[in-house]
Order: C-alpha cells, then structure tokens, then sequence
C-alpha cells in the first residue's frame, strides 16, 4: 500500500500520512472528511480535509503573505456545480501537497508555493464560474482551456502550465483526472513569458 508525507511539513504538529488502498484498475480514493491536514506543534488539529479552511500556518517559516486556503470564499453561488467546483479544488491542493512531486532533492514545499497554486485555482473558477462546466471539465479539457486563455493574467498563465505537468506526471490513476496533451502543455510553458518551462513549481522556504 502506498503511503504520502505532506510536502509542507517540516516544522509544526505533523499531518496525517495519506495511506490510499489502491487495486490496480481503481484510481485513488479521495481523503476522508476527518483526515487532518495540519495540526499546530501541540498536536491540536487545526485542519481537517472537510473544513472550507485549511490553515497552513505551522508549516510557514515567514510571517509574511497568507498561510490559509479558502474554497468557498470564490463565490456565494450554491448549486450543484459549485459544489463539485469545491470539491476538484480541495483534491487538486491535496495533490499539490501530497502526491506532486518535489523539484531535485528538496523535499519539501513551501506554503507559499500551495498557496501560489491555490490563486491559479480561484482564477479559473471566478473566469469560469458562470459556465456550463466545471474546473472538473475544465482541467481535463484542452479546448476550454483555450477558449479562456486570453481571460487569465499573466501570473496564471505562467503556473497553469506548471499545474498541467504535474497530473501529466502523476497519471490519471492516481489524480482522478485524465492528463491534457503534453504539447498543449509544453505550448503554454514557452509561449508564457517568465513560466515554469513545464515543470512544476516547487519554491524553497
């Protein structure tokens, strides 16, 4: 059975260790709603993988920029697709901090490199929000991504590319998500100026 440390803890109360019970032909499960995210040095729990808010601020070593996720802060519309919206947000920053794998030998991520992720996460949603579709679809699509290009910002065009290589690397088995075109990828990294060149960013402390 495989077994995931999170990537952002090396200081603090420790996480829960992400243990999925995988057969062969079944993707990963997601977490369970009481799996503990972040817990503060004492061992209370701060976070858990149900919460709306995951706060992350054990595990940064600066007191500057944010240290919380908010995945309903995006918007006040409740219907069905915002709750699936919700939910492929709060698997795609577990990925980020659980499955995503480290640039080089540093094995461990920053804060505010989830954080950076989480903001190109809420970029789509807000841009996509009153569409017909979901950031499930969205993800998995390259023809929608190309439709709305022209509507992000520069700063999340240069993760987006970033974000797309690292479920290209982890494989729909394990993220749920069938993996875009690597050329559209490799497209978007060198037409982006100042991008990760395909790779994912993982920023030091």
């Amino acid at each position: 059975m495989p077994s995931y440390q999170s990537s952002i803890y090396e200081i603090g109360g420790e996480p829960d260790n992400y243990n999925p019970i995988v057969k062969s032909i079944y993707k990963y499960p997601r977490p369970t709603n009481e799996f503990v995210i972040s817990r503060e040095e004492g061992g209370k729990v701060l976070s858990k993988y149900m919460d709306d808010c995951w706060d992350l601020s054990p595990y940064k070593l600066t007191l500057l920029g944010n240290n919380r996720i908010h995945f309903k802060s995006w918007s006040t519309k409740d219907n069905d697709t915002y709750g699936k919206n919700v939910e492929c947000y709060k698997w795609l920053i577990f990925i980020i901090i659980y499955l995503a794998p480290n640039q080089g030998s540093n094995s461990i991520k920053s804060v505010g490199t989830v954080i950076s992720y989480s903001v190109l996460i809420r970029t789509i949603l807000k841009t996509i929000e009153h569409k017909e579709y979901s950031l499930f679809d969205f993800i998995q699509s390259e023809s929608l991504m190309k439709n709305e290009l022209s509507s992000f910002p520069a700063k999340a065009l240069r993760i987006l590319p970033c974000l797309l290589s690292c479920l290209i690397a982890l494989g729909e088995k394990r993220t749920g998500l069938k993996p875009i075109n690597k050329e559209f990828v490799l497209f978007l990294a060198h037409h982006t100026p100042g991008n990760c060149s395909g790779t994912v960013i993982l920023a030091t402390h």
